[in-house]
């Protein structure tokens, strides 16, 4: 699959990737960045648990701004 990055986002999201082919699951894909789960407000409704990453941060809401300072511009 060749996508952009909202492209696979979106997919993700929807449901429509293709399985990892090492058989492993999307929420694997959680693992090294959960630490920013609540500041980055990844996406926690219906079908969530099985979501590649890339999804929940698609359709989540961010909580924290961490660039106030652009606010104006």
């Amino acid at each position: 699959m060749l996508c952009g990055n909202h492209d696979l986002a979106f997919s993700a999201f929807v449901g429509v990737l293709p399985p990892p082919c090492d058989g492993s699951e999307f929420r694997e894909t959680w693992r090294e960045f959960e630490h920013n789960e609540e500041r980055e407000g990844w996406f926690k409704g219906d079908g969530y648990e099985g979501m590649h990453l890339q999804g929940r941060r698609w359709a989540g809401v961010i909580e924290e701004r961490l660039n106030v300072g652009m606010r104006n511009v």
